[in-house]
C-alpha cells in the first residue's frame, strides 16, 4: 500500500479536482482482495477547509468503494467536518508543549548540521503558536534567507 498527503491550503481552488482524481484513483479493480499491499491512504491536511457538499460527496463515495482505502482528516475543528464525522474516528491530539517544539527544531538541525542557537528556536515556537508544521516551515524559511545572505568573498557568489 501506499499513502498520499495533500495540505488544501496549498490548492489554492482546486481542493474538489485534487481530492476526486485521488479518490478515483484509489478504487481497487473488480473482484481485488484487500490484502493490506493495495491499500491507500489520502491524508488531507486543513480538511476543514472542505466545503459541506464536498464532504457529502467524500461520504457518498466512501460509502460506495468501502474496502481497505482510509481518508484521514487532519483539522483544527472537527466540528466543520459534521458532513463526514459519522464515518470517522476522531482522535484529538494535544499540541506539542513550547519545550517540546523546540527540541523538534533543534534535533531537525542537528541531523542537518545547522547550528540553531536556542534564541532562534525560541522566535520560531512562540511564533507558531503550537502548531509545529508552521514551526518547520518557518525554520526552514528563516535558514534560507540566513543561507542566502552569506557569501564565500569570491565574487560575492552565494554559498
Amino acid at each position: 500500500g501506499h499513502h498520499v498527503e495533500v495540505n488544501l491550503a496549498d490548492l489554492h481552488g482546486y481542493e474538489n479536482h485534487v481530492i476526486t482524481t485521488l479518490l478515483n484513483e484509489s478504487i481497487l479493480p473488480p473482484h481485488s482482495i484487500c490484502d493490506h499491499t493495495n491499500c491507500k491512504v489520502i491524508v488531507v491536511h486543513d480538511a476543514d477547509r472542505l466545503s459541506s457538499d464536498f464532504q457529502h460527496y467524500i461520504g457518498w463515495f466512501l460509502g460506495r468503494y468501502a474496502g481497505c482505502n482510509k481518508i484521514i482528516f487532519c483539522c483544527s475543528d472537527s466540528s466543520n467536518l459534521e458532513a463526514v464525522k459519522h464515518l470517522c474516528k476522531v482522535v484529538t491530539l494535544q499540541p506539542p508543549s513550547f519545550e517540546e517544539m523546540i527540541k523538534v527544531l533543534e534535533f531537525i538541525a542537528m541531523k542537518e548540521g545547522i547550528d540553531l542557537p536556542r534564541g532562534i528556536s525560541s522566535r520560531i515556537a512562540v511564533s507558531a503558536s503550537n502548531n509545529l508544521r508552521q514551526a518547520i516551515r518557518s525554520f526552514e524559511a528563516t535558514w534560507r534567507a540566513k543561507r542566502s545572505t552569506y557569501f564565500d568573498g569570491m565574487g560575492g557568489r552565494n554559498i
